[in-house]
């Protein structure tokens, strides 16, 4: 397996590093524990505020037993313990188990976070370098080939102004083609990957001064609806355009795509440095953006949002896979100064409620831990220390899986899914502690 530079050791003490670890191997044991786990199933619909979010769904990459075998393939990666595979083949047997039970109509196929693309990815990973599951890959792929191809499609034949997750990361295209680049042995998903990289070359256009892939006023929360009335961009990486750019980054320096691909990340990334404001601490960007000129863009909260959905890490990140892809130094250090910022806003400042990946503290730690292994700058590796002990200072031995998610209500949950809860902690926390390429993180768009 490939081997990561890991210099931030010099700069985290050791004692602190041997924390991080045990913390991760503490949250892996109460997800060993049936009873625990099944507790926690039953406990965070009844704690949350929405607990429609919460509730268990076996195909869910975010909240299902789909998320709990990827962690237990990174598990069994990182201790070498077939315990940890068994377990996670028995998360992948009810995903399975689901997905033979439901009508074909009941199934999402190409949602990356919801439906069989993210069992496929799952699936994958927990096959590692063997040859298991080969019928179960090839059975999923023939699903995913027809359905993404539909989905192609209908987007070109849109061409403009559309609903977020129709090419988003979580839902959309930008989730199929993160499983098809990471799959990219075969000539079917190559081919569909080129054909999902071309949408994204006319998404990436522009008609009268706005790019194609703007969003009709369709937003989960509707008390912005007024905002933006004649549409808006989306500037989160699970959501938006960072996502969709970081994908076509990391496609490009795995040597797909051509010219066009280049000049449609070069534009994609040049819309994004273009449309950046001025926060408390620093320049960031909006959640969203309004498309008609004569909406102006509300003034960023005191409370940013600096996680990975949604805030400047994410984007800074996706900025600098772009950078990187295009050899473009400039992007780069657009990047750095953007996450710059985020660590000169004092931890009360930076919106992070909670500890969880998707817009909590680990969110914010695993980015910078992959800047800190790719760079090396003493920006990040400077950043590390503290804020790995924010996020371990928040370790709770009374909660059922040693971590709870907290919501903006401030309901304290013991959120048991991936995305948002004390299994991702325990990723995030695994890939600052290991000199090991672990993969998972493919579904963040982050490497």
């Amino acid at each position: 397996m490939p081997q990561l530079v890991l210099p931030h050791r010099e700069y985290v003490d050791h004692a602190l590093l041997a924390e991080a670890h045990a913390t991760a191997l503490a949250i892996g044991a109460r997800l060993k524990d049936a009873a625990t786990l099944r507790a926690a199933m039953q406990a965070a619909p009844q704690q949350s505020a929405m607990p429609e979010l919460l509730t268990w769904y076996p195909l869910s990459l975010a909240q299902g037993d789909t998320g709990l075998a990827l962690v237990c393939a990174t598990f069994a990666r990182v201790l070498q313990n077939d315990e940890w595979y068994h377990l996670g083949h028995s998360h992948l047997s009810k995903a399975v188990q689901h997905i033979q039970s439901c009508r074909p109509a009941a199934l999402s196929v190409t949602s990356l976070f919801g439906g069989l693309v993210g069992v496929a990815f799952a699936t994958a990973l927990l096959r590692g370098h063997s040859s298991r599951y080969t019928a179960l890959l090839a059975s999923l792929e023939v699903k995913i080939h027809s359905y993404g191809r539909v989905m192609v499609h209908k987007i070109r034949e849109q061409h403009c102004g559309f609903e977020q997750h129709q090419y988003d990361l979580i839902s959309g295209l930008t989730g199929l083609g993160t499983y098809l680049l990471t799959r990219s042995i075969s000539h079917e998903n190559q081919a569909l990957l080129a054909d999902v990289l071309a949408c994204f070359v006319s998404l990436s256009e522009e008609c009268d001064g706005v790019p194609n892939w703007y969003c009709e006023q369709v937003l989960f929360d509707k008390q912005q609806q007024p905002l933006y009335r004649g549409g808006y961009v989306n500037c989160g990486m699970a959501h938006g355009v960072p996502g969709m750019l970081a994908l076509m980054a990391l496609a490009r320096l795995a040597g797909f795509g051509d010219a066009s691909l280049d000049e449609s990340l070069a534009r994609g990334a040049r819309w994004l440095v273009n449309h950046r404001v001025q926060g408390p601490w620093g320049m960031t960007w909006p959640s969203f953006y309004p498309v008609d000129p004569t909406e102006s863009v509300s003034a960023p909260p005191p409370a940013l949002h600096t996680g990975w959905c949604y805030g400047a890490p994410g984007i800074a990140r996706s900025l600098w896979l772009v950078g990187k892809a295009l050899a473009n130094a400039d992007l780069c250090q657009v990047a750095d100064d953007a996450m710059a910022v985020v660590f000169a806003t004092p931890q009360e400042q930076r919106g992070l409620v909670g500890p969880g990946l998707c817009h909590g503290q680990s969110g914010l730690l695993h980015i910078t831990t992959c800047f800190a292994q790719d760079t090396c700058a003493q920006l990040y590796l400077n950043a590390l220390p503290a804020l790995l002990s924010e996020l371990l200072a928040r370790r709770d031995d009374h909660a059922l899986l040693t971590y709870c998610d907290v919501e903006a209500t401030g309901k304290r949950v013991d959120d048991p899914g991936f995305l948002n809860g004390a299994p991702g902690i325990a990723l995030a926390l695994l890939s600052l502690t290991t000199s090991t390429t672990l993969g998972w993180d493919r579904v963040l768009l982050v490497r």
